[in-house]
């Protein structure tokens, strides 16, 4: 109930109403929801295959609408400022939709697996929580491969810790940490 409450402000909030309104009214935000918008209607064009990886910039301003330049910027873009539609802009509506299937199954399986468990739960928590960080992140992000992996690395944790059986968790779970640890240090260099 408390998450529904949170992203329900949240959502009322990019639509510029309720408490997080003037998160939301900053320049920087609206400059993404105009990029968002531009994504969307590339998506819709080009809904079977998108436009191909690295072509945002070439279509990007065909979308720009007269009146948004005095707000954006007279350049084109060459992203879509979100992970999801940055993909289904340049490969197709059925690649970004098969995406965010995967991402709300893990959500889903971790949230499950956070009711039934006991054990390690805190150690679950924070791969959780750092899972949807990464998809907050994707939200308003550019695409770049420190994005990716994480994301891939995070649900592979997830799905690794679900599917392994409790009698062998608690005794794998020392080099799980050790390898997050050198994972962590790596992709942070």
């Amino acid at each position: 109930l408390l998450w529904i409450s949170i992203i329900s402000m949240m959502l009322l909030g990019v639509l510029s109403l309720g408490p997080f309104s003037t998160v939301f009214a900053k320049s920087s935000f609206q400059l993404r929801k105009e990029y968002w918008m531009n994504a969307l209607e590339i998506i819709k064009q080009y809904s079977l295959f998108g436009i191909g990886p690295d072509n945002f910039y070439d279509f990007s301003s065909k979308y720009f609408k007269v009146d948004s330049l005095n707000f954006q910027s007279r350049t084109r873009i060459d992203n879509a400022h979100n992970w999801f539609l940055q993909l289904g802009a340049s490969y197709g509506a059925l690649s970004m939709i098969l995406l965010l299937v995967v991402t709300c199954l893990i959500l889903w399986l971790g949230a499950r697996h956070i009711k039934s468990t006991q054990l390690e739960k805190g150690i679950f928590l924070a791969i959780y929580f750092s899972f949807i960080a990464t998809i907050l992140i994707a939200l308003v992000s550019i695409e770049q491969p420190g994005l990716s992996l994480w994301f891939y690395f995070l649900a592979g944790l997830i799905l690794g810790i679900i599917n392994t059986p409790h009698a062998s968790r608690s005794q794998s779970m020392k080099p799980l940490f050790i390898g997050i640890s050198a994972m962590t240090v790596a992709f942070s260099i």
